[in-house]
């Protein structure tokens, strides 16, 4: 069996920043990126 990779982009509501959201990207399970909800694009 083998197992594929992919990429997964977050988005969260944040109550420090109404007008932004948070962005999580991860690779291959790892976080690789974190700041506005832009980096998920």
């Amino acid at each position: 069996m083998t197992l594929s990779t992919f990429d997964i982009g977050l988005t969260f509501d944040c109550t420090w920043d109404l007008e932004n959201e948070l962005g999580l990207c991860l690779v291959k399970g790892e976080v690789t990126e974190v700041g506005y909800q832009d980096v998920v694009l």
